[in-house]
């Protein structure tokens, strides 16, 4: 919890994270690259059990700030490696409504948070209840016969 409250803190309070069901999974810096110009800024992510935060910094005379300019559901999310030959080391995140481009800054770096993503997201999974989860999710012993693909 106290690391909630750190978070909760740099956030300037802005994020209702705090929350005995939130649990803190990653966090840390990471590059995003522009869709118009393949520039990169440096951003910061942070990963909860139900959510990302993709943040900017914010300049403080004492200790780093951080404003939250999207939030990911882990729910809908997907997590790939790029395509991209021009730019090693990156990955797309993408929600119902936000799609990143994100540059790693190293190789170890970005198959940690693709691991980790895909980890909360299996996690997450895991404890729908069966009357939830999407139809190619189910193994098909579970499913009534009259639901089974026909092949």
């Amino acid at each position: 919890m106290n690391k909630l409250l750190e978070v909760y803190e740099r956030l300037g309070g802005e994020e209702d994270i705090v929350n005995p069901a939130n649990e803190l999974i990653k966090e840390g810096h990471i590059l995003k690259l522009s869709a118009k110009n393949g520039t990169s800024q440096d951003r910061y992510l942070i990963l909860f059990n139900d959510r990302l935060l993709y943040c900017v910094p914010k300049l403080r005379l004492i200790g780093q700030k951080f404003g939250v300019r999207a939030r990911i559901n882990v729910d809908g999310m997907e997590l790939k490696e790029s395509s991209s030959v021009n730019v090693p080391r990156t990955f797309l995140v993408s929600g119902k409504q936000r799609s990143l481009e994100l540059q790693a800054r190293t190789e170890e770096e970005k198959k940690d948070w693709i691991q980790v993503n895909t980890s909360v997201f299996q996690l997450r999974l895991s404890q729908l209840p069966l009357s939830q989860l999407p139809l190619f999710q189910l193994p098909l012993f579970q499913l009534p016969l009259s639901q089974l693909p026909l092949f």
